[in-house]
Order: structure tokens, then C-alpha cells, then sequence
């Protein structure tokens, strides 16, 4: 019997929650969603990149980013990388009642998804490049670098 009155066999309505999570607003659980969204798209990025720099290198944008990966180092670029979104997505968070967190997780979805088609369309060409790429090895492009395998 439960303090109510009624039968335990017959309701839940003297059960004891398990466990209680408040609920969280709208916006926030929409910034949740997109920041696992970022945090799954940098992971690809990061096995990508490592594994395309520890076999053929490739043709690296961000100057911050080479300058890492100009240290040989597969752990201090995944630190670097894993630090950046962690901090970007705790500066979101800290900021998820005011609107224009949604628009930074909406903005980090968005350029890391044009990240993903151009890894895509990389790979589409990877063809193309081994064609090219004893010229890239040969100090064609400055922007081309590699990591030692490990």
C-alpha cells in the first residue's frame, strides 16, 4: 500500500522518481543538439586530417592550424584541435539564454558541414591529386605540408 491509499500493483503514483533533471529551455536543448553536431563533425575533421596528413599531406588553409601541424606532433594537433571546439562551445554555453549563442552553434554547424562536403569532395578527387602530388612535394605550393607517420 502506498501512503495514498491505493495499491502499488495497481498505480505508480506513490513511485519515487528515479531521478529528477530539470527541464531544460528550448533554446538550450537546441544548442545541446547542435554542439554534439559540432563536436561529431571536428572529430571527423581531426581523423581526417591526421589521416590524410600522416599518408599523402595535404594542402592545410588555416595558418594557426599548419603552424600545429608543422610541429610533427598528432597529439598536440589533437589537443589543439579538441581545446578550440571545447572552448568555443563553452563560450556558447555560458551564453545559451542570449539568442545570438544560437546563431554562433548555428554558424559552427554551418561551416563545419562546408567542411565536411569539401572533405567529400577531397576524397572525390584523391585521383587527381596522387596525380599532382610529387609536384606538391617539390615546394609547388607553400601551404603543403605533412606529419611523420608514427
Amino acid at each position: 500500500m502506498c501512503d495514498n491509499g491505493h495499491s502499488a500493483a495497481l498505480t505508480t503514483a506513490c513511485a519515487a522518481p528515479v531521478l529528477s533533471l530539470p527541464t531544460l529551455a528550448p533554446r538550450t536543448q537546441r544548442i545541446i543538439i547542435l554542439l554534439l553536431a559540432i563536436l561529431a563533425m571536428s572529430v571527423a575533421d581531426l581523423y581526417l586530417t591526421l589521416l590524410m596528413l600522416q599518408t599523402v599531406g595535404l594542402a592545410e588553409e588555416n595558418p594557426i592550424a599548419r603552424f600545429v601541424i608543422a610541429l610533427d606532433s598528432p597529439g598536440l594537433l589533437t589537443l589543439w584541435k579538441l581545446s578550440t571546439v571545447s572552448f568555443a562551445a563553452a563560450l556558447i554555453i555560458g551564453q545559451r539564454a542570449r539568442p545570438i549563442a544560437e546563431i554562433a552553434a548555428w554558424a559552427g554547424v554551418g561551416i563545419l558541414a562546408a567542411v565536411m562536403l569539401h572533405w567529400s569532395a577531397y576524397a572525390a578527387q584523391t585521383d587527381e591529386i596522387m596525380r599532382s602530388l610529387h609536384l606538391l612535394q617539390e615546394g609547388f605550393d607553400e601551404r603543403w605540408i605533412a606529419m611523420t607517420p608514427r
